[in-house]
């Protein structure tokens, strides 16, 4: 019977919990589809419609030659900073109540029918031939008339859209938001929309390259709203830093575009802050998810397993996954000249450590460990022999010393003279050759770069 797991890489490391079956894979992918759709349903809903301007009537429509009317207009489109004009003449104290209503105040004319203009603060312009007359004091023909409050939900049938009618399902109640809320909503929900962006792009990549783990499929879940909370942040943060009334229709496009950045870069905003700047203007590499570093490092084995507690051994660490690895340690000490010659292998330079087993541990750039307790012995400085232990006093006899701990740049004396052509074989062995001497036993002294001494005494015989 087959089974509907995904293949396991070969190589590939099971950290991070078990492989997501297939139909965990077609359960994530409908939630996802799912959420796309409802999200870009919620924006389409809550996104300003732009309404043409126009007049509809006028209350009252007639009043004195010396001004000072209240006048209500009612229409579609009204925005604030629109101008009123009667006529050539400008009216006064220009009111916005709602989008289907202004007041204003008629100014100075002449008697007569003038039309009635209206300006709007973006270009758009509509006007109502003879929408209002003039009266001189003293015309018996009307009296003037007290200004009439004419509510805009009472207005006739089809004088003004009905919103709540034109409205998308379950979206009617959208029609009662202030400017400022509705711009607060379309942010947060196209910051949820670009978190999705970035999950879906991941989750396309795991699932084709069949290595997406359950531990990742609780972020796939959470990260859109993470998204549409850092959106909101940002929102709350931008507008309180503006001085400026909130204008939809001018400010809606840029506070989507933003949110919808802040949005697709959440994960390394909520991972590490520093990483935000560098999302926005760092590429990350073709086919990788920056999300986590593309294999997690192993470390196998230590060759040589012990040196000097004066460090500066060059050691080579085995392992798997180790091209990101950034710090090597010994002891919770740094190791320095640290160079990673493949994926495989890495060579670094021991630290100065007391003496002891101590562990080594590798860490790579994304923050992930691999360890070896105890893999490495610092041993103290110690002589043991020398072979052969005579020579000539002319000098001039190749000489290995045996012992431990001997460090890299360790120098030898011989009956105080300093040995020709040192060389650290390893932390057990040095060979070198003999300088001239008088003829009898003489004390080997090894010294390490740190300073600590060995010493044989009478271990070499000068015949």
């Amino acid at each position: 019977m087959a089974s509907d797991e995904p293949a396991v890489p070969a190589g590939e490391s099971s950290v991070g919990g078990s492989y997501v079956s297939a139909r965990g894979i077609v359960v994530m992918s409908g939630y996802l589809v799912v959420l796309c759709a409802s999200l870009s349903y919620c924006l389409v809903a809550l996104w300003p419609r732009s309404t043409p301007l126009a007049i509809t009537s006028v209350k009252p429509d007639h009043g004195l030659t010396k001004g000072g009317t209240a006048v209500e207009i009612v229409g579609t489109g009204f925005t604030e900073g629109s101008q009123v004009f009667f006529g050539d003449v400008d009216g006064k104290s220009v009111t916005r109540k709602s989008d289907n209503l202004l007041a204003v105040t008629t100014p100075d004319s002449k008697a007569g029918s003038v039309s009635i203009e209206i300006d709007a603060a973006d270009g758009q312009k509509t006007s109502l031939a003879d929408g209002f007359t003039f009266e001189a004091e003293g015309q018996n023909s009307t009296a003037v008339p007290k200004p009439v409050a004419v509510p805009v939900q009472v207005l006739p049938a089809n004088a003004v859209p009905d919103c709540r009618k034109s409205s998308p399902p379950l979206f009617a109640w959208a029609c009662s938001l202030s400017t400022n809320v509705r711009l607060l909503l379309i942010v947060v929900v196209v910051g949820a929309l670009g978190s999705l962006i970035h999950v879906i792009r991941s989750f396309y990549w795991y699932v084709g390259n069949r290595n997406l783990k359950t531990s990742w499929l609780l972020m796939y879940f959470l990260l859109p709203f993470s998204g549409a909370g850092l959106a909101l942040l940002f929102f709350l943060i931008a507008r309180g830093i503006s001085s400026q009334p909130a204008a939809i229709q001018s400010s809606v496009d840029g506070y989507a575009a933003l949110a919808a950045l802040v949005g697709m870069f959440s994960q390394q905003a909520l991972v590490k802050l520093k990483k935000i700047a560098e999302g926005f203007f760092s590429e990350p590499e073709k086919g990788k998810d920056p999300a986590l570093p593309s294999s997690t490092p192993k470390i196998t084995a230590i060759n040589p397993k012990e040196g000097p507690t004066s460090g500066g051994a060059q050691v080579t660490v085995a392992g798997t996954g180790l091209t990101g690895v950034s710090r090597i340690t010994f002891g919770g000490i740094p190791a320095a000249n640290i160079t990673v010659d493949n994926d495989a292998q890495i060579t670094a330079t021991t630290p100065a450590h007391v003496a002891g087993n101590v562990d080594v541990e590798v860490i790579n750039a994304g923050g992930q460990k691999s360890s070896i307790p105890g893999a490495y012995a610092y041993v103290e400085l110690s002589l043991v022999g020398v072979n052969p232990s005579s020579g000539p006093a002319t000098g001039g006899t190749p000489l290995t010393f045996s012992g431990n701990g001997f460090g890299p740049g360790s120098s030898v004396k011989i009956g105080g003279a300093a040995a020709a052509s040192v060389s650290v074989v390893d932390a057990r062995s040095i060979s070198a050759v003999t300088p001239a001497g008088t003829i009898g036993p003489a004390d080997i002294e090894i010294t390490n770069p740190d300073g600590k001494s060995a010493t044989l005494p009478a271990g070499f015989q000068f015949i």
